[in-house]
């Protein structure tokens, strides 16, 4: 097999752009803008308490190129939420 029989394909890398907190109806909701070249993206969310322990891990699906609130709130110990796409 030579060099010229192989195929190469580039994986788009995706960017968080913004982060932030919605409160609505008394919930508190995540809001990411990530910036790709396709559709969709995977980006996980640890939630930490105020110790730094962590109180969950989710992986969500969100669109890209946007602003997009999370259909998942944060529970009432979460101090911080850190989000980076997979």
């Amino acid at each position: 097999m030579t060099f010229a029989d192989r195929s190469i394909t580039a994986t788009p890398t995706a960017q968080l752009r913004s982060g932030g907190l919605m409160r609505l109806d008394g919930r508190v909701y995540p809001v990411v803008r990530i910036v790709l070249s396709i559709r969709t993206a995977d980006i996980r969310i640890v939630e930490l308490n105020k110790r730094g322990d962590k109180v969950r891990a989710v992986t969500r699906t969100v669109a890209t190129n946007r602003s997009v609130r999370l259909a998942t709130p944060l529970t009432k110990q979460v101090r911080v939420a850190r989000t980076r796409p997979v």
